[in-house]
């Protein structure tokens, strides 16, 4: 047996295999990292960005996107969801007074029973 398989075998080369592991994890940990930095920088950058170019919008522009100049920041680091979801969602079932008003107004059968009730 040579000496280089000699040293293969030993503990010495088990505890810089294991060294070599510990290494390989603290890399990728550190990649990780430096992925995760790059990623909010970049998105650090496009906020201001953003915050920049409506700035630059006049009142009117902003009113039309229902913003108001106080605003921009706010709603382009936090935006208010919540008025999306509400627009995307079914409209809720109408009330019966709605119901029997808006038939009254189309001319449905509650108006004819009405109007032969008041003859």
């Amino acid at each position: 047996m040579s000496v280089f398989h000699r040293f293969l075998a030993s503990a010495a080369a088990k505890r810089l295999a294991g060294l070599g592991r510990a290494l390989a994890w603290l890399l990728a940990a550190l990649m990780r990292t430096i992925g995760r930095l790059a990623a909010a920088h970049a998105a650090r950058r496009r906020i201001k960005r953003a915050i920049h170019e409506l700035r630059r919008w006049d009142d009117r522009r902003l009113r039309d996107i229902g913003l108001h100049p106080m605003d921009i920041e706010r709603q382009v680091r936090a935006p208010d969801w919540s008025q999306h979801y509400e627009a995307s969602a079914e409209p809720a079932p109408p009330q019966p007074a709605a119901q029997a008003a808006n038939d009254n107004l189309s001319g449905g059968s509650d108006a004819r029973s009405y109007t032969a009730e008041r003859r």
